[in-house]
């Protein structure tokens, strides 16, 4: 369809002639523009479930103008124009009854193409959601790259080219996922690990292959090219939990087993100011420490804790300090700026420029917090972006250096990525590399380390799906840490989820920080 006639029923769209042209669009494009994966996806629109077009219709275009309503770097990535195409597009493509895995397809694609990581549709509240049932996430690991999909083998730890499930194409699999991501940055060649991140893309997968049928997978052995034919039964949501609990203890006492045995013994700090988020070690016979960062959680919590690790790496002097952010979504500006406080000189900054596009008071219909603190911080931020003058269509407020009168450690720095690593771990890396060179080892995911947003302070319930919205409303920039032309923060020293036990990325990682650091002590 040209452009111009996009434009002209965009513009009709509250009168009876916009209907009849959705509708004379709709029985044109269906045929070759259904939305993607609509005529393999295995799932039958039953009574329970059915939602009809004019409800999932109304809940796209509700989407999309809370998109063009509150986010501030809406068309960073993607062009308006690009936007309003694929708005279009996925409008017309709606068939006359959608089941809610359809309906979920379809809007992911629409805040997938935001490319921004706290853009996020849940089928439900996050904090209470599990991983769906079906695939043992947590057991056959998937990591998409380049293109196409990977399992991981769960005895040999080997990984396979998944080249169908349940006779859906690997690549039409990553695909999928790839195009839905809510990451900084659009998902290009780099890794995402789907049962390591949070539920959107387990409930992508699960969308097209089903969760009560065993799955038929076909895979290529990289090395001989042989193809093999696997069953895998499907697990229950509830023992996908499970396995998920488990997964992740193991991995942690693994590391901490390992980290035991090479002399990184933990110090004995007041026990008043330790937070279980950071696990503190020193090894006096490298003079090297080790900080493993979960989440930068509540501020008033961690910031005693980072006082008091952190006054005591002071004292040591060691020859590096080794800072593992694996796994470690993001979390809090403020925590992760009082960490910084402590490697970084005297008076530094996070972000050169930080802006708002809406500054409405009143709680927008639909709407819910995800807590007080939340509605208090938001209530702040649209104080001060009041006090601005709007350009072009943006308020932005320049942010100074600040000072937070600590002791700085002047030591080599290390910071430890992986694909699971975001937010704030992704600032922090790209902040302690400009301004104290720190080496940067593992691998990271559609990062981008010049603009980036603040998680949005709660969701809105699309009507007729239940689905959560979450819209970030502040947005940060930094041009000077343009590291390359595409924004990124490439590794210095590469370890490849694909050639690593998933379990094990952060020891493979930290084994081989350690192996050169003692084969080229740092003076």
């Amino acid at each position: 369809m040209h452009v111009d006639q996009v434009a002209t029923i965009l513009i009709c769209q509250r009168t009876n002639i916009w209907l009849r042209a959705r509708e004379a669009v709709s029985k044109i494009l269906a045929i070759t523009l259904i939305f993607p994966f609509i005529m393999v996806m295995q799932f039958d629109a039953s009574a329970e479930e059915v939602i009809l077009r004019a409800e999932l219709q109304a809940d796209i275009t509700e989407a999309y103008d809370l998109l063009q309503r509150y986010h501030p770097n809406l068309t960073t990535h993607t062009s308006q124009l690009q936007l309003d195409g694929l708005y279009e597009r996925i409008y017309a493509s709606v068939p006359r009854r959608s089941t809610k895995e359809q309906a979920y397809f379809a809007l992911t694609e629409l805040v997938g193409a935001v490319c921004d990581e706290h853009t996020q549709l849940f089928v439900d509240d996050p904090e209470r959601a599990r991983p769906p049932g079906g695939w043992p996430w947590f057991q056959n690991h998937l990591i998409v790259f380049d293109g196409r999909l990977f399992m991981e083998d769960p005895d040999t730890k080997e990984k396979f080219d998944v080249l169908s499930i349940n006779d859906l194409r690997g690549v039409d699999i990553a695909a999928a996922v790839a195009r839905r991501s809510p990451s900084d940055g659009c998902l290009d060649d780099e890794f995402l690990v789907v049962s390591d991140e949070f539920e959107i893309y387990t409930n992508i997968i699960a969308g097209m292959i089903g969760t009560d049928e065993p799955f038929n997978v076909e895979l290529l052995e990289e090395n001989s090219q042989r193809r093999l034919k696997k069953i895998i039964e499907p697990v229950s949501g509830f023992a996908s939990s499970i396995h998920k609990d488990r997964y992740r203890s193991a991995k942690a006492q693994k590391l901490g087993k390992w980290l035991l045995k090479e002399g990184f013994q933990r110090p004995k700090l007041d026990a008043d100011a330790r937070y279980t988020a950071i696990d503190y070690r020193y090894s006096a016979g490298r003079n090297i420490a080790y900080l493993g960062i979960e989440v930068f959680g509540p501020t008033e919590i961690m910031a005693p804790a980072f006082e008091n690790v952190l006054r005591d790496v002071i004292r040591k002097k060691p020859q590096a300090v080794i800072l593992n952010l694996v796994d470690n979504p993001g979390g809090k500006n403020k925590t992760a700026m009082t960490l910084m406080a402590y490697l970084l000189p005297s008076a530094h900054r996070l972000f050169s420029t930080k802006y708002r596009k809406n500054i409405d008071s009143e709680t927008p219909e639909h709407f819910e917090y995800q807590d007080e603190a939340a509605e208090q911080q938001r209530n702040r931020a649209i104080a001060y972006f009041s006090k601005l003058k709007k350009k072009n269509g943006l308020r932005n407020s320049r942010i100074r250096k600040t000072s937070f009168g600590k002791p700085d450690y002047k030591g080599a720095i290390l910071v430890m990525l992986n694909p699971a690593s975001g937010s704030n771990s992704i600032k922090v890396g790209a902040i302690l590399r400009r301004l104290r060179n720190a080496k940067v080892a593992g691998s990271t995911t559609a990062t981008n380390t010049v603009t980036s947003c603040s998680k949005a302070p709660g969701a809105f319930t699309l009507e007729h799906t239940g689905f959560l919205l979450r819209v970030p409303e502040n947005c940060m920039h930094s041009p000077e840490n343009r590291f390359n032309k595409e924004e990124s923060l490439e590794p210095d020293i590469f370890i490849s989820p694909l050639n690593a036990p998933l379990d094990e990325f952060a020891l493979s990682t930290l084994r081989v920080i350690l192996n050169d650091l003692d084969k080229k002590p740092i003076d």
